[in-house]
């Protein structure tokens, strides 16, 4: 389950006491975008409401961070992707392995080395839609807690919506946000997707 609002709907009051699920070493606390900080407090507060709506026993408290820095709840079968771009936040809470990304979907140029997007999955939606290949590539990466873009070449892509990473096959789902911005979702492939 997915749920998704822009900064500007919530005062600071509200958001910055998440800051505390923080560890002391986050980025959250080295940058100076306040926009970028307000984000990830966003992110938490979402999470928190996904949490309350199924009346899990899991709390805020209970993440832990893996050491390339992929939170999650340890020992539990909830898992959890938190995506931000220019205010807008996305979170998704799933019983399943999951990976969210969003981008504002401004027209830019393809300006991106190509070590950092998959050439196959850019066969696929063509270069002309190059955000939305990065968007299902950053996806798929989260899901599999790789944050080194130079992993994404490792992806073995079956079509724009599909793909095998190290032996473990995926679906890519889209998620329609607001107008201006490009959202998908990376899941496990299982034999009843069809995608």
């Amino acid at each position: 389950m997915e749920k998704y609002a822009h900064i500007h709907e919530y005062g600071r009051d509200i958001l910055y006491p998440y800051s505390r699920f923080f560890p002391s070493n986050h980025l959250l606390f080295k940058t100076k975008n306040t926009d970028r900080k307000l984000e990830s407090l966003l992110g938490l507060k979402l999470l928190s409401d996904l949490l309350l709506k199924i009346d899990s026993q899991q709390k805020l408290e209970d993440i832990q961070y893996e050491p390339n820095g992929k939170p999650y709840f340890p020992d539990a079968d909830l898992y959890f992707s938190i995506a931000h771009s220019q205010g807008m936040v996305l979170v998704s809470l799933e019983e399943h392995p999951v990976g969210i990304d969003l981008e504002f979907s401004q027209p830019r140029s393809f300006t991106m080395p190509e070590i950092y997007l998959n050439s196959q999955l850019l066969t696929f939606t063509g270069q002309d839609n190059w955000i939305n290949a990065w968007v299902h590539q950053e996806a798929a990466l989260k899901m599999f807690g790789w944050n080194d873009l130079r992993c994404c070449q490792m992806i073995i892509w079956d079509s724009a919506k599909k793909g095998n990473f190290k032996g473990h096959p995926f679906h890519i789902q889209e998620i329609k946000v607001h107008v201006d911005y490009y959202a998908a979702k990376c899941s496990e492939q299982t034999g009843q997707c069809a995608v």
